[in-house]
């Protein structure tokens, strides 16, 4: 939740101290608020009461009930009611594709996919899952359309046959078959745009379609955006050495829904580099440092297992 919601919804309880002291909040303080508001959440008890109980506990050193049972609006600063930049923002986003008529889904695919063909000539489109394809001699490259929630995005990455049979054979993680989805590298524009600060784009890259004029406006953005970067991602990262190189130099260019240490370990073993195997252990203990213990071990336990199958045939 963020602070201002928090500090307004404080305020309607009637916890005008608490409310203004919300924003000058140190992180660690404020992070524990959100953590024993979690606490509260989980019970079943509804989250802005959670966020407020666990404000009050953080703040007081101890817990006690709210000195309102029910919120009252009208007991807010009218400065807190101001509306929210971001969400202003937002708004604009939404009705800048709003125009024209109402379109749903299937027209909003069929539309984009018409858009992206001349780009993706390489590529054969499978209506049924959204995807473009483009296979090549050591796997297939992904471009998928995704339209949830009224959000147009796009996922799109390389599934390598190879890196993802040594994978499989080494560690025990499962291939898939037929592999229908980017495993070995992937990224979803979800997680690029302006305020991205792994992968910093000029525009938005997730478009809120809902009018026909919207859609149009959307799809030559779209084709723009998979032109000049999604494309050349997809077609870089056919080749193993590209894939090790975003992966261990380039946090933020690539998903972390797969383990990307088995991956990167994989293709030193592909690239039989014995050398790789312990320079890239270094670099992936220190960015695992702050993981979970069971990412630790599962790091450990996959370089063990490369090395001691080293002289294995591949």
């Amino acid at each position: 939740m963020s602070r201002r919601d928090l500090a307004i919804n404080l305020a309607s309880y009637g916890e005008h101290e608490a409310s203004a002291r919300i924003k000058e909040m140190p992180e660690a303080a404020y992070e524990r608020v959100c953590q024993i508001g979690f606490k509260h959440a989980l019970t079943g008890m509804h989250w802005m009461k959670a966020g407020c109980l666990a404000a009050i506990e953080v703040m007081e050193g101890a817990p006690r009930e709210l000195r309102r049972e029910r919120r009252a609006w009208s007991d807010v600063p009218a400065a807190l009611l101001e509306p929210d930049p971001i969400a202003v923002e937002v708004h604009k986003r939404f009705e800048r594709y709003a125009g024209g008529e109402k379109v749903r889904k299937k027209e909003i695919l069929q539309t984009v996919s018409r858009a992206l063909s001349p780009v993706l000539e390489e590529f054969r489109y499978y209506a049924s899952a959204g995807q473009y394809r483009g296979p090549f001699s050591d796997g297939t490259s992904y471009v998928a359309l995704s339209y949830s929630k009224g959000v147009f995005a796009i996922r799109f990455g390389v599934h390598h046959d190879k890196i993802e049979s040594l994978k499989h054979r080494l560690f025990g993680i499962a291939t898939g078959n037929p592999p229908h989805f980017p495993k070995t590298i992937s990224k979803f524009s979800y997680n690029m745009g302006p305020r991205s600060p792994l992968w910093p784009y000029p525009t938005e890259t997730t478009w809120p379609i809902s009018g026909s004029d919207g859609l149009a406006l959307a799809a030559r953005e779209i084709r723009a955006f998979v032109r000049d970067t999604v494309l050349p991602y997809v077609l870089m990262h056919r080749e193993a050495l590209a894939i090790r190189s975003t992966l261990l130099n380039e946090p933020g260019r690539a998903d972390g829904w797969f383990p990307i240490d088995a991956t990167v370990l994989a293709i030193d073993f592909l690239s039989r580099k014995r050398e790789w195997v312990d320079e890239d252990y270094k670099i992936l203990q220190e960015r695992y440092a702050k993981f979970v213990e069971t990412k630790r071990d599962e790091l450990q336990t996959h370089y063990e297992t490369t090395t001691s199958k080293w002289n294995d045939a591949i």
